[in-house]
C-alpha cells in the first residue's frame, strides 16, 4: 500500500489526513486476470485504483479489439462517461493479471471531491493527465504521421 500511496502523491501531494479519508471510503477488492471491470453500453458506477496489477481499456470496432490505454500500479480505472455523466460507456476495462483494487463508487468519490480541496486538486491533476494523454495520441494520429 505504501508504493500506491507514493504514486497517487505523484499527482498532487495529499496529506496523510486525506489518504485516510479516501482509503476510508473505499472497498479492497482482488479480481482475476480477465476481469471485466466495466463494459460498452452500460453505466459504470464504480472507479477503481490500482493497487498492483495492470488493466486495458479498449473498445469494439469491425469485429476487432482496439486497445485505447493501459493502467498499472496508483493509477484510476473509470468510465468517464459513467463518472461525469452517469451515462453509457464506449469503453471495456479487462484486467490484464490479477489485480489488487480500491473500489469506491462515484457518487462518494464526487461527494469527497466536493468536501475536500486536496482530493479536488488531486482529481482535476488526474484527469489533467488522462486529458494530456489523449491530447498527445491525438496529435501523434492526425497530425505527426
Amino acid at each position: 500500500m505504501e508504493v500506491f500511496i507514493k504514486k497517487i502523491r505523484e499527482a498532487y501531494p495529499l496529506s496523510d489526513e486525506t489518504v485516510r479519508l479516501l482509503l476510508g471510503h473505499t472497498e479492497r477488492v482482488v479480481l482475476p486476470k480477465g476481469e471485466l471491470l466495466m463494459r460498452e453500453g452500460t453505466v459504470a458506477k464504480y472507479t477503481y485504483f490500482i493497487i498492483k496489477g495492470f488493466a486495458r481499456g479498449f473498445f469494439h470496432k469491425e469485429d476487432r479489439d482496439i486497445t485505447i490505454w493501459f493502467a498499472s500500479e496508483g493509477m484510476s480505472l473509470l468510465s468517464m462517461n459513467g463518472y461525469m455523466f452517469s451515462t453509457a460507456g464506449y469503453e471495456n476495462v479487462e484486467l490484464l493479471e490479477e489485480c489488487d483494487l480500491l473500489k469506491i463508487s462515484n457518487e462518494t468519490l464526487n461527494c469527497l471531491f466536493d468536501s475536500n480541496i486536496e482530493l479536488a486538486n488531486w482529481g482535476r491533476r488526474m484527469s489533467d493527465g488522462i486529458i494530456l494523454k489523449f491530447e498527445k495520441l491525438f496529435m501523434e494520429r492526425y497530425f505527426m504521421c
